[in-house]
């Protein structure tokens, strides 16, 4: 992955504090003028049920053999907590001839969970525009059945352990998360039952919003999920029977007796949920070219838990004084983007001694007397830290090549930098 900065070079003789205004001016207004065109708070987000999306189209999946008959919300009740409650008439008298504020009752059956919305980033609840139960009926029979059902079919009995919608944010960038875990009950032969477990995990990491791609992940778990249970079910024996004898108790003569029931998972290890993390803090560079810079940087950064990889995107503005005496070219040379920021931490716990690693593509115009000059090219840092708490130390080398740049064409020193971790 490689993110790009734009660089701007000005000559020695103007002042610092006018270019970089110049500079950041566009940059911060251009980002707050597409957030506030793209989206306002609002009350819920609801997400109303397709069946006809991509995700349910695939043949490998069809059968007449099976179809599901119910569903049955387990999910977890810490759910409930995020939904709002009706006011009771104490609160009401508490708040005297305060403007009363408007109070969203939302219907656990549809709650899926919450979003950010709007410029502030409002926490939203994210609803569909049906049961949840219902959603599932309908989206695993449109994926398993052909037109015209059999008269004769495994029922499918379905619990939903979990249906988990969220979003992370940090300064720069947020990720969407969708959990699903579905298991499938049905009679296997006359005397068995068997249960099928399912589990999917989608996530999305973006540097902007991922607020319009959840239902995308939504439909991507439901997917999986049913495509878990149809690949496990077709590797095991079973009998078909009518949906009438699949509602009779199980008895033999008249006696009940207890059926055995078989408990399988369908996924392999459950994937680990990633973690989001933001570090902000600065670097002070030195080289041949460069007689002195400095950067301030902010990342976010992901991982898994127990995983010694860590990367992400974030924010840079560099700023540096240059005497390139080969050219004869003195001056300074700003610039302000992304950069891409892996780690590798020696330990599981991701403290003490860390590898990392930075990369940047820079390209833009610079201007020397009369001349212009377009220049582009990589920046490469490699350095060795440690992170003790929430501060972190690095110190390393970095190499610098800008192609058609004559006042910093290449360059290669050492940088020196801190950060705190949140």
């Amino acid at each position: 992955m490689v993110s790009l900065i734009i660089y701007l070079t000005i000559n020695s003789e103007v002042k610092l504090t006018k270019n970089i205004l110049k500079l950041l001016a566009p940059i911060m207004i251009a980002p707050l003028s597409l957030i506030l065109l793209s989206s306002c708070g609002s009350d819920q987000l609801l997400m109303k049920a397709d069946y006809n999306v991509g995700f349910y189209g695939d043949e490998d999946l069809k059968t007449n053999e099976i179809k599901v008959v119910k569903v049955n919300d387990k999910r977890y009740k810490a759910n409930s907590d995020t939904i709002s409650k009706p006011k009771t008439k104490k609160s009401k008298r508490r708040r005297g001839k305060r403007k009363k504020k408007k109070v969203e009752i939302q219907d656990s059956a549809v709650y899926a969970g919450y979003v950010y919305t709007g410029v502030f980033n409002k926490k939203t609840p994210f609803v569909l525009d049906v049961p949840i139960t219902e959603f599932v009926e309908k989206s695993i029979n449109k994926m398993i059945s052909y037109p015209g059902q059999n008269d004769s079919f495994i029922p499918i009995t379905v619990d939903i352990d979990t249906f988990k919608v969220y979003e992370k944010i940090g300064l720069i960038s947020e990720k969407g998360v969708v959990i699903c875990a579905l298991n499938f009950h049905y009679q296997a032969t006359s005397d068995s039952f068997k249960i099928i477990k399912t589990y999917s995990l989608q996530e999305i990491n973006f540097a902007s919003d991922v607020t319009n791609s959840m239902e995308s992940l939504v439909y991507k778990a439901m997917h999986e999920c049913t495509e878990q249970f149809i690949r496990h079910h077709r590797k095991g024996k079973y009998e078909v029977v009518s949906a009438g004898a699949a509602t009779e108790a199980f008895s033999d003569d008249g006696k009940s007796k207890m059926p055995v029931v078989v408990e399988e998972t369908a996924y392999g290890e459950k994937a680990e949920e990633s973690d989001m993390r933001s570090v902000v803090g600065g670097a002070y560079y030195g080289g041949t070219k460069i007689k002195s810079g400095i950067g301030v940087f902010y990342n976010s950064l992901f991982y898994k838990k127990d995983e010694q990889f860590v990367h992400g995107v974030g924010l840079v503005f560099s700023y540096y004084d240059v005497e390139n005496m080969d050219d004869g070219i003195i001056g300074t040379f700003s610039g302000f983007g992304f950069r891409y920021n892996p780690r590798y931490y020696f330990f599981k716990s991701r403290e003490g001694l860390y590898l990392a690693y930075g990369i940047r593509l820079s390209f833009g115009n610079e201007k020397i007397d009369d001349a212009e000059n377009f220049f582009f090219g990589p920046t490469f840092e490699e350095a060795l830290g440690i992170k003790i708490g929430p501060l972190t130390i690095e110190a390393g080398l970095f190499q610098l090549l800008h192609w058609g740049s004559k006042m910093l064409p290449d360059d290669t020193g050492f940088t020196i930098g801190a950060g705190i971790n949140f």
